[in-house]
């Protein structure tokens, strides 16, 4: 799935997913979703041993000086 596809699905959810092909810049370009979670922590933790792995949060940053509570 590409990158653009994974970060609406999931909008909002921390996602960890294996990098099957990076873009020219070396950027993920295609993901294989792993985990996904609205917890940062329980996502990193499903992941701790595997490799070419990206972890993320899919959807809009909050603007800066906001503080959010996950």
């Amino acid at each position: 799935m590409d990158f653009k596809s994974v970060n609406e699905k999931y909008r909002g959810l921390w996602v960890a997913a294996h990098v099957l092909r990076r873009d020219e810049a070396s950027q993920p370009a295609d993901l294989d979703v792993i985990a996904f979670s609205h917890d940062r922590i329980s996502v990193r933790e499903k992941v701790l041993n595997e490799k070419e792995i990206c972890v993320f949060y899919a959807g809009e940053i909050p603007p800066g000086g906001y503080l959010m509570l996950l």
